[in-house]
């Protein structure tokens, strides 16, 4: 039994991947329990046209937590001005955990200051690198003095699995901290991301489930 309207809700954010594409959309209505419509999804920086029996992983953000399956696109009506697109459900509806769904450990080159302040110079910018990342945070290693609520700047430069691309200035608040014990102070900052670009989300989205399919090739 899928239950779909009593686990995801108008304007929940839907993330569709295919075999070779993934692109981002909300939920317009719950129709029924095993089939919702969406509206018109992007991917790239640009439409992404969907196709009636394309089927697709299908990844539901909630305020309750990340429900998955798979379905596949019973319509695409495309002669309106607005899209009228429904998705069918074929499996459970399944909840996972954030981390263990957009979460990748990967070493990027990143570069952190602090939130530029009025009537104030500019602090300079840091060079380092990433633990892990995922849309909605990054874990860096950090030597200068923080603490947990300070509000940062990020510049993150992507270049793994395809993904040739720079991030900048993206405000990122110091949730976690933790002590390595290094004669440097070194620490490493886990940081949430805020009033993050939807592009800049997708981007790092893609970069996390590439990340994941590649290693799952790995260890077949």
């Amino acid at each position: 039994m899928m239950n779909l309207q009593t686990k995801v809700k108008s304007g929940d954010v839907v993330r569709l991947k295919g075999m070779a594409s993934y692109s981002t959309t909300t939920i317009d209505e719950v129709l029924a329990d095993d089939r919702i419509s969406i509206l018109e999804p992007w991917g790239e920086g640009a439409r992404h046209i969907v196709h009636v029996g394309e089927n697709y992983n299908v990844t539901c953000v909630t305020e309750r937590g990340l429900y998955v399956f798979e379905g596949h696109i019973t319509l695409a009506d495309y002669s309106q001005t607005v899209a009228h697109i429904e998705l069918a459900c074929d499996s459970e509806c399944r909840k996972i955990q954030r981390r263990e769904a957009f979460r990748l450990k990967t070493m990027l080159r990143v570069r952190v200051r602090r939130m530029p302040r009025a009537e104030q110079p500019e602090e300079v910018w840091i060079e380092t690198q990433s633990i892990d990342i995922s849309e909605t945070g990054i874990q860096i290693i950090y030597d200068a003095d923080c603490r947990e609520g300070d509000l940062l700047q990020v510049s993150i430069e992507l270049n793994k699995f395809g993904i040739a691309e720079t991030l900048p200035s993206l405000d990122a608040r110091v949730v976690r901290r933790y002590e390595t014990g290094h004669k440097g102070g070194r620490r490493m900052v886990g940081l949430r991301f805020e009033k993050m670009p939807e592009y800049a989300a997708g981007v790092i989205w893609k970069l996390v489930m590439l990340g994941q399919r590649h290693m799952r090739q790995r260890e077949l």
